[in-house]
């Protein structure tokens, strides 16, 4: 498997996340309109990348990933904006307050 491959068979439009794996470990890419944005090592700043390829060409956020990618932006990113908070991505944040970590 190799990037040009996996470019090859998203559809253009949103952004998208793309992780390969190796003997090496994992590598990350953000990949809009069938080109290369970004690369990174790790799923944070991927994910960081990806997030910010939406308000670099002012996508709207797809909405199978609507939210969970408000629940980042908003609760992980502090990144506030006109865009409306799902309750659900509300009652997630509530939900893992809650959780008690040993």
């Amino acid at each position: 498997m190799n990037l040009e491959s996996e470019i090859a068979k998203i559809d253009k439009g949103s952004p998208y996340l793309i992780m390969l794996t190796s003997e090496e470990g994992q590598q990350f890419f953000v990949v809009v309109e069938r080109a290369l944005l970004a690369e990174s090592g790790n799923i944070t700043t991927a994910v960081v990348n990806l997030i910010a390829s939406y308000f670099a060409f002012d996508i709207v956020y797809p909405q199978p990933l609507y939210t969970i990618l408000i629940f980042i932006q908003h609760y992980v990113l502090g990144v506030v904006d006109k865009q409306k908070v799902p309750n659900s991505a509300t009652i997630l944040l509530s939900s893992l307050t809650k959780i008690t970590i040993m």
